[in-house]
């Protein structure tokens, strides 16, 4: 019987498809722009999201993601949130998603988490007011 590979998404499809909220949809995001993307798998649990440049891919979970190179890559992608080191491998760390569940790491760095909600029309995300500033 042949294997079939999986198939390469786009991140937002991969983000869809993977079943996570919308609110974490919108966070997550922030990948394409910031992290050179080469593919995203559909993993059961996760997606896994390589690079085009190599090294360790990052690994998409409902709550969190890790498998960045850096806490640096993480404030310059997401700005101040919720961090911490991840045991993935030698000098990797994680992020905790807006929508996280029940999951926070010991060692997390406690940051005010983002509260915005994403505006229905452009899915942006709202100021915490609730008003969206590019449609209203």
């Amino acid at each position: 019987m042949t294997e079939i590979a999986p198939e390469s998404l786009p991140l937002r499809v991969a983000l869809q498809r993977g079943g996570l909220s919308l609110r974490n949809q919108v966070f997550l995001g922030e990948l394409d722009e910031n992290i050179d993307v080469s593919e995203c798998l559909l993993r059961g649990t996760y997606i896994k999201v390589t690079r085009h440049s190599g090294g360790g891919a990052l690994q998409i979970h409902s709550g969190y993601t890790n498998g960045f190179r850096s806490e640096e890559e993480i404030i310059r992608t997401f700005g101040d949130v919720e961090r911490w080191p991840s045991q993935r491998f030698e000098g990797a760390w994680g992020v905790t998603h807006p929508d996280h569940g029940a999951y926070r790491s010991e060692n997390a760095r406690t940051h005010q988490s983002r509260q915005q909600d994403p505006c229905p029309l452009c899915f942006t995300l709202m100021a915490l007011s609730g008003v969206c500033g590019n449609c209203d």
